[in-house]
């Protein structure tokens, strides 16, 4: 009979560790990526992925967003997924706050997905 092998994957800083792969001027900062919320709670409605190495332009100062993965620096600091993106920068004003890809209205998860097949 083959052995059993059980593994654990922290998928809670998934999506932190696919933007880092994207941007590595995210290393070693605190991250958490936040979901889209429609415009008039304040996201923008078609923000791409923006260019390898530079994913500055989902950065987002404040957002009343929930938090969808957060990063082990993010944590040492308190914050966690039950926050807003608001809470979290109370809490951590270092954090750096990246919204997901949108198009067409809607959360636009393909490089997340791509990302899938690395694991």
């Amino acid at each position: 009979a083959r052995p059993i092998a059980i593994g654990f994957i922290d998928m809670d800083c998934f999506y932190v560790a696919v933007e880092r792969t994207r941007d590595d001027r995210l290393n070693g900062k605190p991250v958490a990526v936040v979901q889209y919320q429609p415009r008039a709670h304040g996201g923008v409605p078609d923000l791409p992925p923006g260019p390898v190495g530079d994913s500055s332009s989902r950065w987002v100062s404040t957002t009343n967003s929930g938090i969808i993965a957060v990063s082990y620096e993010a944590r040492a600091s308190g914050v966690t997924r039950n926050m807003t993106g608001a809470d979290a920068r109370k809490q951590c004003p270092a954090i750096v706050l990246i919204q997901v890809p949108t198009a067409f209205g809607k959360a636009d998860l393909t490089i997340y997905k791509l990302s899938l097949i690395h694991i």
